[in-house]
């Protein structure tokens, strides 16, 4: 009897240590701060937060390309937070403020930012000197496209360039721009936040809290078997006579078209029959939108026929009633974690069977997300920053996060 009671115990600890293991846990932090920012980019450079700002409303800047414009000359400055020491750096800040910046970038452990008064890019180096953070001959070359003007760069590794374009009710999809061959290629997404490499692929997230929060959480393995974007709607050289405009506009529903054109023979009568009902169920006067709902369902699985891109979330089609963001993706002792949110913020593992909570790591309750200004990947470190309004006549709450595999720190500002 005295022996069944030990084995008990020990299988008791062992399972006790096993499920210890499998907890996450972190050593935490929250700090507010009474200050008013409304930030429009922001990076980890070394040890600091840098946020830029713009006393401007913030609904025209959600995925605008900073350097095509002319309202950060006046407005911008420059907001530093050491999250080592978890105070406001105001030396730095003004060693490195300069009037007329309005975009940050950090490339190989090196700041950079873009005068939108000189049209240049700088880099710190104890000063602002002149030097670009792109000397690519093909990035130079697609600088100059009027598709560039419609993107933002959110993503840069030794073979890609990836940019996000939102023409916001045309649609919006991932750009990827190859180094190597020049080749710009596509897929049409919720408009895209952020990108996390791993051995499989890109992980690209896109979010949109326009109308309703819709997300997207993608993991595309080889960008080279995208549909590629054809000079037409890259448009090197701009002409309206030759409705250019509207190929570039529509360059979302292009690439679904073109999705779609790669299916083969036998989904293709099947995605005819389908549009086919659908064209007739727009002619009638009461149409039961139940039936509707199938037909897009339909669309959708012949959609995601090509097994090169992976739907890890897909709440943004219409029918749908999820409300789930996407901010962020880390590894965490090897596990790939997701960094999720709807009325809180948590973290979770997603696979093809679902999405599954990671338990006690909720980073934080009644998160507003109104205005989703970054999510960055910094070696192993993600930045997120959001906001809980767009007006510019009062001050909302400015939340900063900073994830590791040793802490979550959060930073309010209002």
């Amino acid at each position: 009897m005295q022996t069944i009671k030990i084995y008990l115990l020990i299988a008791i600890l062992l399972f006790s240590c096993k499920s210890e293991n499998n907890k996450i846990e972190y050593k935490s932090g929250n700090w507010t701060f009474n200050e008013c920012i409304t930030p429009i980019n922001g990076v980890i450079f070394s040890n600091y937060i840098i946020i830029l700002n713009n006393r401007t409303d913030l609904r025209y800047f959600s995925n605008i390309n900073h350097k095509d414009s002319s309202l950060f000359s006046e407005n911008s400055k420059i907001f530093v937070l050491n999250y080592l020491t978890n105070e406001i750096d105001t030396v730095f800040r003004n060693k490195i403020s300069k009037k007329g910046i309005s975009e940050l970038y950090v490339k190989n452990d090196s700041l950079y930012a873009y005068d939108a008064n000189e049209k240049k890019w700088l880099r710190w180096n104890d000063k602002w000197e002149k030097k670009t953070p792109f000397n690519n001959n093909y990035y130079k070359k697609f600088e100059k496209s009027y598709l560039h003007k419609k993107c933002r760069l959110i993503f840069e590794d030794d073979k890609y360039y990836i940019f996000s374009y939102d023409r916001g009710e045309f649609g919006a999809g991932v750009v990827f721009l190859n180094k190597v061959n020049g080749l710009v290629y596509g897929y049409p997404m919720t408009n895209p936040m952020y990108v996390f490499k791993d051995t499989l692929g890109y992980i690209v997230a896109g979010n949109s809290t326009w109308d309703i929060p819709m997300s997207n959480l993608l993991r595309i393995k080889y960008p080279e078997r995208l549909p590629v974007i054809p000079e037409n709607r890259i448009i090197f050289d701009y002409n309206t006579e030759k409705n250019y405009y509207y190929n570039q506009e529509y360059l979302a529903m292009y690439l679904y078209d073109e999705v779609l054109l790669k299916l083969p023979d036998s989904l293709k009568i099947k995605l005819h029959s389908i549009q086919k009902n659908i064209k007739d169920f727009n002619k009638r006067r009461d149409p039961d939108f139940n039936k509707r709902i199938v037909f897009d369902k339909q669309i959708d699985s012949l959609f995601k026929y090509d097994k090169n891109v992976e739907y890890l979330i897909d709440n943004s089609r219409w029918y749908k009633n999820d409300k789930t963001l996407c901010y962020g993706t880390f590894w965490y002792e090897n596990k790939l974690l997701h960094i999720l949110g709807d009325s809180m913020l948590y973290l979770a593992k997603v696979t093809s069977s679902g999405t599954n909570k990671i338990q006690d790591t909720v980073i934080s309750n009644n998160l507003k997300t109104n205005n989703f200004i970054t999510s960055m990947q910094s070696k192993d470190k993600v930045l997120i920053i959001v906001n809980s309004t767009y007006r510019i006549d009062t001050c909302g709450i400015v939340s900063c996060f900073v994830i590791d595999n040793m802490y979550i720190k959060r930073y309010d500002f209002k």
